[in-house]
């Protein structure tokens, strides 16, 4: 049997992107055991529910072999997608949120995973949490960082 693999493709990593990742590997190598816990690891991944490939999909019950009397065809997949967003930490993690069908809009971001998770983490862990959001966009950057500029104004007038 033919292996049939496609080819890794690698992007290659410019000199600047270089140092910039050593820099802040080398910033980071001294930190304490109690500033890593202060760090939020968040990421989403978007998953399509249509099929793509037009194929018909075949289901099987695990450890059967595809046995003809235990496989059934399954119709092709014609609904949207789903987003599923997660955050992790030293020593604990966020179950899994699932958004509603439909696109992620930055209110929707707000209030369900900014105001639900992150704030509550924040007030947990103190004012010098570090937020690692890896799949943002400039936009979604500056809207984030307007988000803790607006709460934590409205925390100081409170006070």
């Amino acid at each position: 049997m033919k292996d049939v693999r496609r080819p890794v493709v690698c992007t290659t990593l410019s000199s600047v992107i270089k140092r910039v990742r050593l820099k802040r590997c080398r910033d980071h190598k001294d930190k304490s055991m109690d500033q890593w816990m202060t760090i939020l690891y968040t990421d989403e991944s978007q998953c399509s529910l249509a099929s793509d490939s037009n194929r018909t999909f075949i289901w099987g019950e695990l450890w059967t072999h595809f046995l003809s009397s235990n496989v059934r065809e399954m119709g092709h997949y014609d609904s949207g997608g789903l987003i599923v967003w997660a955050s992790i930490t030293l020593n604990s993690r966020t179950h899994l949120h699932v958004f509603q069908i439909g696109t992620v809009t930055a209110v929707w971001y707000r209030d369900e995973v900014l105001e639900l998770y992150v704030y509550l983490f924040r007030g947990a862990v103190g004012c010098d949490f570090i937020l690692m959001y890896n799949n943002t966009s400039h936009i979604e950057l500056i809207w984030v960082i307007n988000f803790w500029k607006m709460r934590i104004f409205a925390e100081w007038i409170a006070s």
